[in-house]
């Protein structure tokens, strides 16, 4: 019963109030609602940290099973003054870029350091943020490497494109970032959260460099309102169906546990 009486009332913190309100005056005998009122008084809730478990939705995971997968690719920036080349590595929604270099073969080498700090952190830890921070402290004359981060929000459900932050240029900057995204995107209305971000991602001073300049305020809005319109898969349109769905799912699984308590 104790076992039964936990898993109702996990269901119906999920569900919505006034649903929840229903179920308890009318499904449930007097009964069962004094033992649910004494386990709640009795019980604290456990409560998860809102990074635990599967990773937030537009957030990248750590997914790599195999750290033999992981490979780095050489970006060739060309320019009036010549090409430019550097190493660049994606990294469970983490782009990694190495230092800026004339020579070919530098970026190659360069490119092999990504890759080993890139399996390094997959071995040290399941983990992203324990494995990623050791693997940078282990991988060494940090200078050589001239690491920089850009964090890659994936905006597809409510946009249809994936967007990249400006450059980070410090592991605790980046951690602090992602960490405080994932919470964003735990809650119950991520996209306005997200929104914002990206908004403030594209109004934030920086040097124009590589065709990338920052945006007015209002050019930024109108961009954002514009792909808001244009995607085929309206946020609130997707947002409204899948309350509905959210609801029957939740509204079935209380029937099933008051039936079954």
């Amino acid at each position: 019963l104790q076992r039964r009486l936990r898993t109702l009332r996990q269901q119906l913190a999920a569900a919505e109030a006034q649903q929840r309100k229903e179920i308890i005056e009318e499904k449930l005998s007097p009964k069962l609602r004094q033992e649910l009122i004494w386990l709640m008084e009795t019980v604290p809730a456990k409560r998860p940290p809102c990074n635990s478990g599967r990773e937030a939705q537009g957030i990248a995971s750590w997914r790599y099973k195999d750290p033999a997968r992981i490979k780095a690719n050489l970006w060739t920036m060309r320019t009036s003054k010549g090409d430019f080349f550097a190493a660049r590595m994606n990294l469970c929604g983490v782009v990694i870029c190495s230092r800026v270099t004339r020579c070919l073969r530098e970026a190659g080498r360069l490119r092999q350091r990504l890759e080993d700090l890139g399996r390094a952190a997959v071995r040290l830890s399941p983990h992203f943020e324990g494995g990623f921070r050791q693997a940078v402290e282990d991988a060494g004359d940090l200078d050589d490497l001239g690491l920089n981060f850009r964090l890659v929000l994936d905006l597809r459900r409510w946009v249809g494109r994936r967007v990249q932050s400006p450059t980070i240029a410090s592991v605790d900057a980046l951690l602090h970032l992602r960490g405080r995204l994932l919470c964003s995107a735990s809650g119950p209305r991520p996209w306005p959260a997200l929104r914002q971000e990206w908004l403030s991602w594209m109004t934030r001073e920086r040097r124009k460099r590589w065709r990338s300049a920052h945006r007015s305020q209002e050019e930024a809005e109108l961009l954002i309102s514009t792909a808001e319109a244009s995607f085929p898969g309206r946020p609130k349109q997707r947002l409204a169906r899948n309350a509905r769905r959210r609801a029957a799912r939740s509204a079935a699984r209380l029937q099933r546990a008051a039936r079954q308590a």
